[in-house]
C-alpha cells in the first residue's frame, strides 16, 4: 500500500481500525512481561490509539510513529502534557515528558534518532 492511501483514509475519517477503548488483551496480558517502570515501549503505526496513554499510565515512556499528521495531532490534543515540536530527517517529532510521537514513514525512521527501546507493542501494524 502507498502512504497516500493511509493518509487519505485518515483525512476522510475512514479509520475503522481505531478503537474507542484500550485494547482489552493489552490490559489483560501486559503485566506478564514484567517490564520495569520507566522502560521505553515502541509503537509502530500508532495512530491515535488510546493504548499509548494506557502504556504511559503503566509508567512506561512511549515512542509512537505514524504517517498521519491528523492522528498525531489528535493524540497530542488529547494527552494531558504539553509537547515540544521539532523536525529531523523529514519527520516531525512531538515530545512530552512521557512520550515521543514521530509523524512520517515508519520505514524511514532511524534507530539512532530514538532512545533505547525496551519493548515493542504492535497490535496490528505488521
Amino acid at each position: 500500500m502507498e502512504i497516500s492511501y493511509w493518509q487519505s483514509r485518515w483525512q476522510n475519517d475512514k479509520t475503522g481500525w481505531h478503537m474507542q477503548q484500550v485494547f482489552s488483551p493489552l490490559k489483560t496480558y501486559w503485566n506478564s512481561f514484567q517490564l520495569a517502570k520507566g522502560t521505553t515501549v515502541f509503537v509502530p503505526l500508532c495512530g491515535k490509539s488510546l493504548d499509548l496513554e494506557w502504556l504511559v499510565s503503566q509508567s512506561h515512556y512511549v515512542v509512537g510513529v505514524d504517517v498521519s499528521a491528523k492522528a498525531i495531532h489528535e493524540l497530542t490534543e488529547r494527552h494531558d502534557e504539553p509537547f515540544k515540536e521539532s523536525s529531523k530527517g523529514g519527520f516531525i517529532c512531538y515530545q512530552s515528558n512521557s512520550m515521543e510521537l514521530w509523524q512520517g514513514d515508519v520505514f524511514k525512521l532511524q534507530k539512532r534518532w530514538l532512545p533505547a527501546i525496551d519493548a515493542i507493542y504492535d497490535k496490528a501494524a505488521l
